[in-house]
């Protein structure tokens, strides 16, 4: 009974001297973030929150996205008078509209302009495989309006931190998440998701090894560039081919929001695009709609100064509409 006894009093010591150096490997982060971004708008989550509910979208709560109303951003133009055929969006926060009111999205403004019902199925920190996932699950159709009315267009707004996340356990930083950011592996061409336990991630000690992991994997070789866009090109590929199961004459566009920044398309082979427009997508830059890129810390931006701000999507969407003939 005293080894018994022995042995407990040892696993709780062991058990409290991980989490101290866990919670301090948490402030150390919260301290470093403060540091390096003082005006930074985002308050980092309690250090309990990571154990006792879900943070971030990692596959444990992605899984149940059909089963949640209130997983994607409401778009409030929706309406039964739209009788137009729809829109699809994907993409990341640009597109869900992070730091915006409801009636200041990219989907409100291009609802109104257009006279159509538009689906904003994009996620805050999220991607293309994002998009992949859930055109890969026959529950995701069921919230597209009557089959009569196919939507002609999904548009996919793309920022180039899309292919670093193709590659990363862990985005933006590891105060933001409890669980590993969804990610695939391209094996023989096709695309295998990779599944790590989210309760690994709880922890802030195994975060920082698979943040070391993450920053290998970015690295900005010719080899793990290539693997980005051979991942990016195959998930591309893949939600084009799903989404034309459902809706043969849909056309699919990327929309590449270009901002003015000197390492924007670091990460991108500069035959990316050629590929995909050779593969029938229909390729968009920003830049060639309103002239300039968008700048940082302006009126362009939200007041996080890196968010499109609503008079971005006033000068975007407009130029869009005609571009498309929406």
């Amino acid at each position: 009974m005293k080894k018994i006894y022995n042995v407990l009093i040892i696993f709780l010591i062991c058990v409290m001297i991980f989490f101290t150096f866990d919670y301090l490997q948490y402030k150390q982060e919260c301290i470093k973030q403060k540091k390096e971004d003082p005006n930074n708008l985002y308050s980092p989550e309690k250090y309990m929150s990571f154990f006792t509910k879900q943070i971030g979208y990692t596959h444990s709560r992605l899984k149940n996205f059909s089963e949640n109303e209130n997983f994607f951003r409401k778009n409030i133009a929706n309406s039964e008078l739209n009788k137009k055929p729809p829109i699809i969006l994907f993409g990341c926060s640009f597109t869900f509209g992070t730091m915006l009111e409801d009636n200041q999205t990219f989907s409100y403004k291009l609802s109104k302009l257009t006279k159509r019902n538009v689906y904003n199925y994009a996620l805050e920190a999220c991607g293309i495989q994002h998009m992949y996932y859930f055109l890969s699950n026959e529950r995701f159709y069921k919230d597209i309006s009557s089959a009569s009315y196919p939507p002609p267009y999904v548009i996919y707004v793309y920022i180039p931190s899309h292919l670093q996340r193709l590659t990363s356990n862990i985005f933006p930083d590891i105060i933001c998440q409890n669980g590993s950011l969804l990610l695939y592996n391209l094996q023989d061409n096709d695309l295998k998701q990779k599944k790590i336990p989210s309760f690994l991630f709880k922890s802030f000690l195994i975060k920082k090894i698979f943040y070391l992991i993450d920053k290998k994997n970015n690295q900005n070789t010719l080899e793990k560039k290539y693997k980005k866009f051979m991942l990016a090109n195959e998930l591309f590929l893949h939600s084009k081919e799903q989404l034309e199961k459902h809706y043969p004459n849909i056309k699919f566009v990327i929309l590449k929001y270009n901002i003015d920044e000197k390492e924007e398309d670091i990460n991108e082979m500069p035959f990316m695009w050629d590929v995909l427009k050779k593969e029938g997508f229909i390729i968009i830059n920003s830049e060639d709609l309103v002239g300039r890129k968008f700048q940082n810390n302006s009126e362009d931006t939200a007041k996080d100064g890196y968010h499109p701000s609503e008079k971005a999507w006033d000068l975007l969407v407009p130029k869009l509409v005609e571009k498309l003939n929406l």
